[in-house]
């Protein structure tokens, strides 16, 4: 019983939609003429022409008529600025350096003896300091000397919130 029901089934589908098929096909929405959306007749182009020769290029736009405004045709490039291209940001700490350390910050990320700017992110001052290359503990990205993170913020305020650029 069950197998005659999936014939018959299978039966009408191949005899329904071709007839739905061969119904629908003069529907002009089912299937829009070029007429319909503005496009001309077969091979002739906006000017009349069949081969194109001497036509004029038509200007962009949407099927309901409106142009194209050149905002909507031009993309940004989403990259870097120039001047951020070399910079990396994180907590900063201090700690007093040996001897005659007054210019001297530590960094694991940038090689010994470069300059670099670090600046404070939530009051704006910055300072410059000569790389001394050592390992950073979890969550800090530079150590200044004391004096120099004193000229960044309070020193009990550490860790603070820094910008690193070179």
């Amino acid at each position: 019983m069950e197998r005659r029901r999936i014939a018959v089934a299978a039966a009408v589908t191949v005899l329904a939609l071709p007839a739905l098929w061969w119904a629908k096909r003069d529907d002009p929405i089912a299937q829009p003429s070029p007429a319909a959306i503005g496009a001309g007749s077969g091979l002739a182009n906006a000017t009349g022409s069949a081969n194109g020769v001497g036509a004029a290029t038509p200007t962009p736009g949407y099927l309901d008529g409106t142009p194209i405004t050149a905002s909507e045709t031009t993309a940004a490039v989403a990259g870097p600025a120039a001047e951020e291209a070399f910079k990396r940001g994180g907590l900063a700490t201090f700690r007093a350096f040996a001897g005659d350390s007054q210019r001297l910050c530590a960094l694991e990320f940038l090689p010994g003896g470069a300059r670099v700017t670090i600046e404070n992110t939530d009051n704006g001052k910055k300072v410059t300091c000569l790389i001394q290359r050592e390992r950073m503990d979890d969550g800090v990205v530079v150590v200044l000397d004391s004096s120099l993170f004193a000229e960044l913020s309070d020193l009990a305020e550490a860790p603070i919130p820094v910008r690193i650029r070179w």
